[in-house]
């Protein structure tokens, strides 16, 4: 064994491996894995925001609105359902105040 294969201060390890340059790569690498692991969660977050915008955010088509108004309007008013029967249509909370009441006005 010659003297120059034990010098570890100019050639690294023994067989060649320079310990200081692979801690080095290895610390830079796991940076690099950090920095873009945060970019791509930055970058997914911004478009999630964007596409959240798009579809909650966005103003009614006017014909989904008149439906809609149309259906709350059938939900909410008392109309004549059938007029040549006197068949009307209530609002629910209507209908179950008024079935209580005769509810308990029969059973005292």
């Amino acid at each position: 064994m010659a003297a120059d294969d034990l010098d570890h201060t100019t050639h690294g390890t023994p067989g060649g491996l320079n310990v200081q340059i692979i801690t080095v790569v290895g610390i830079v690498t796991v940076l690099l894995i950090v920095v873009a692991v945060f970019a791509v969660q930055a970058w997914y977050f911004r478009f999630e925001q964007a596409y959240t915008q798009e579809t909650v955010y966005r103003e009614v088509p006017a014909q989904v609105q008149r439906y809609r108004e149309h259906e709350q309007r059938r939900l909410t008013e008392a109309r004549l359902r059938v007029p040549e029967h006197d068949l009307a249509a209530i609002p629910i909370d209507a209908a179950m105040d008024l079935y209580l009441q005769r509810r308990l006005e029969s059973n005292p």
